[in-house]
């Protein structure tokens, strides 16, 4: 299957709705496999996820496999001693949110509290010390996608995420929500297409604050598939121009790496060599350089159809920003360069992106 030679660059031109399905079913069908060969293959673990399973409507048995929360608790633990541990655990708590539903649910506009256990949709907490469920309600209205401030997910320390976490307040929320909103609509208004791609395959949007950087980034990883990371959108330079970029770009990320996984024929990420960035001047392994490629494209696609939408400054500088690589002869030079370490199909995929 040339899921990332063939449909992810097709996909990436944002002209069709069929991709969207395409990858969602991909990214499914990837976890349905795990489970099948290395969790329900176990007795206790089997059981546990029938019981499960017949706590979850159809919808949410087709949203299960691909929630972010689950994706980094499998790829977390794989082939660890404590893996059929971890995992009965992690179907015990769920359990555990199943029979407490019916309780009062308090739907707090701001969660602080300590000692909070998360289900694995990042959406509902349960106290141990007060006994008192919390429920957040962040989320974009038309696509469903999570906007997440308080969970597991969100908070503390996480692997792959730069930066460090400086908490959440009530003004900190009410100065990013409304641009995060925003931006998720101004994909839809200028990228249908791309629009529902990002409804297929983000699940949750997470929002990190770090005070002691007075700058915006954001941020995805490969062990936590469907999540888009955005730390400090609530600086007052940052658009929601500036949101639908980082958006599409983590996006393309998670893409990537579902792809990735169905036609594994990149270089290993741990490879000596670098290439520098066309884009950003950055010395980059082979690996990210590729992947690098594939984001860029997809965000000169994205930025065309808005500047001719919108012809507006940001548009425009967004758009030469993601163009600039791909006007340089070296863009695919110095991957032929490597072409050692570099498969053939994917140089031959690079000349098809410029």
């Amino acid at each position: 299957m040339n899921t990332l030679t063939q449909e992810l660059p097709k996909c990436l031109e944002f002209n069709s709705d069929g991709f969207a399905d395409i990858f969602s079913q991909c990214k499914i069908d990837l976890l349905v496999d795990i489970f099948k060969k290395e969790i329900l293959s176990h007795k206790e673990l089997s059981e546990l996820f029938d019981k499960l399973s017949s706590t979850l409507s159809s919808e949410e048995f087709y949203q299960f496999f691909k929630l972010p929360k689950l994706w980094k608790a499998i790829f977390t633990s794989r082939g660890k001693d404590d893996y059929i541990d971890h995992i009965k655990s992690l179907f015990l708590n769920e359990l555990k949110f199943a029979e407490l539903d019916n309780q009062v649910i308090s739907n707090s506009a701001l969660i602080e509290q300590s000692e909070l256990i998360w289900n694995l949709r990042s959406d509902i907490a349960y106290s141990t010390l007060t006994q008192t469920m919390y429920k957040s309600n962040y989320r974009h209205k038309e696509t469903g996608i999570l906007i997440d401030y308080f969970s597991d997910l969100a908070r503390g320390e996480q692997r792959d995420i730069p930066w460090g976490d400086t908490g959440v307040s009530q003004l900190l929320i009410e100065s990013t929500m409304p641009k995060i909103i925003a931006a998720i609509d101004y994909i839809q208004s200028v990228s249908p297409a791309c629009f529902n791609v990002l409804k297929a395959s983000i699940y949750s949007i997470t929002v990190r604050f770090d005070t002691n950087k007075n700058k915006f980034n954001c941020a995805s990883t490969n062990i936590c598939n469907g999540l888009v990371v955005l730390i400090n959108p609530h600086l007052n330079e940052v658009s929601v121009e500036t949101l639908a970029d980082a958006i599409v770009h983590e996006m393309t990320h998670n893409l990537f790496d579902i792809a990735e996984l169905y036609e594994p024929c990149l270089p290993t990420k741990f490879h000596p060599q670098t290439i520098k960035s066309p884009w950003t001047g950055r010395m980059l392994d082979p690996n990210t350089y590729i992947q690098a490629c594939y984001t860029w494209y997809g965000l000169r696609n994205f930025w065309q159809k808005a500047f001719a939408s919108f012809k507006t400054d940001n548009a425009n500088k967004y758009l030469q920003q993601a163009s600039i690589g791909f006007k340089q002869a070296e863009f695919v030079r110095i991957a032929k360069n490597s072409d050692e370490i570099i498969n053939t199909k994917l140089i031959e995929t690079l000349e098809r992106l410029k």
